[in-house]
């Protein structure tokens, strides 16, 4: 019976480290493909306004305008989403840690803790503070904001 168990354990162990794993993979790869949705999304709207830059008329200025607010609305939003795809990594990054720690324990190998010697910060580079994928999204979503909104006021006022 004793055996069994162990198994069992074994068992249950690898089945929450793939549970875990297969969250993380899920949930990063719905960040990425969001983001390059977003990126899209970007590179339309200011294709759209730059193709319009030489027209004047009160229905393009209009039309800039409204592609700034459609700029500054998506930054909020996919903003948002982002922040939503992070939490679900961050949930399943913060339970692979422990079942790293409980498997460099069992097989006494402290360097397959991954997640955790992932977040060490190796660099003493003034940038090296911003390095996460939140900290680089959130500064390119609030630029493009900032952009969307500087387009929008720019239409509005040409």
């Amino acid at each position: 019976m004793d055996c069994m168990r162990e198994n069992l354990d074994i068992d249950t162990k690898t089945l929450a480290l793939y549970y875990a794993w297969d969250h993380f993979a899920y949930h990063a790869q719905q960040r990425q493909t969001v983001f390059n949705f977003f990126l899209l999304l970007v590179g339309g709207c200011v294709a759209a306004y730059s193709s319009t830059i030489g027209e004047s008329g009160g229905e393009y200025n209009y039309f800039r305008s409204f592609l700034g607010a459609i700029l500054v609305l998506a930054s909020l939003v996919f903003w948002r989403l982002d922040k939503r795809n992070a939490r679900l990594v961050k949930i399943s990054g913060d339970a692979l840690k422990e079942l790293e720690a409980r498997m460099a324990k069992d097989i006494n190998v402290q360097s397959i803790r991954l997640m955790a010697n992932a977040e060490k910060n190796v660099s003493r580079f003034p940038f090296s503070k911003i390095e996460s994928f939140g900290q680089i999204y959130g500064l390119i979503f609030a630029v493009s904001g900032a952009v969307g909104l500087a387009m929008a006021i720019v239409s509005v006022r040409g």
